[in-house]
């Protein structure tokens, strides 16, 4: 029986999106490919249908990322003071403890950065390179108005934002300290955004 294009979209698309939720929860190395079509509602055997492999797969999770450099490409603001002011609310929220569970689902920059190294598939590597990039280019927009050329060097104050804002959130996730843990993403949120002036 041969499936129609929609039908193999759909399908495809379901795949990335329990293989995400898993990658994101229990790293590369702890999720494989039975638990990811079990997750997914197929079987195994379908997936080379789509995939060639594993990496493949976690390469397009990476480059598919879900999170902050998502949330901060949707902003409309044309000058810098509106960027600033929506990158503000950005940040508030995505730093913000009560939504720790939610961007540890959603948030490939933040979840993954271990697993893109652990993995040792290229690929991956290549792809949250790209990511980070894209992001700290999204800062320097925040700063100009402008978004710079892709392949333009981002400046040092975005690369310290991405830092804070992603790094941040991954280590005060880590704690078990909470009050240690909000002061560290509250102060993470304000020089990012002091930094993004």
């Amino acid at each position: 029986m041969r499936y129609s294009s929609e039908h193999k979209t759909k399908t495809r698309s379901r795949i990335l999106d329990q293989a995400g939720l898993l990658f994101r929860r229990k790293g590369y190395g702890g999720v494989g490919i039975d638990e990811i079509m079990g997750a997914a509602k197929l079987t195994r055997g379908g997936f080379y249908g789509y995939f060639k492999s594993k990496a493949e797969l976690f390469t397009e999770i990476v480059r598919d990322e879900a999170g902050l450099g998502r949330m901060m490409r949707r902003r409309t603001g044309s000058s810098p003071k509106e960027l600033h002011a929506e990158a503000a609310e950005t940040l508030t929220g995505y730093l913000d403890p009560k939504n720790a569970n939610v961007i540890a689902k959603e948030c490939t920059l933040a979840s993954l950065p271990s697993d893109v190294t652990r993995s040792g598939v290229k690929s991956a590597k290549d792809a949250y390179t790209d990511k980070i990039l894209e992001l700290a280019h999204e800062y320097d927009r925040t700063r100009t108005g402008k978004l710079p050329a892709p392949d333009a060097n981002p400046s040092p104050e975005a690369l310290a934002a991405v830092i804070l804002s992603v790094g941040g959130f991954s280590i005060a996730r880590a704690m078990n300290d909470d009050a240690l843990s909000k002061g560290m993403l509250d102060a993470a949120r304000d020089k990012a955004l002091e930094l993004l002036r």
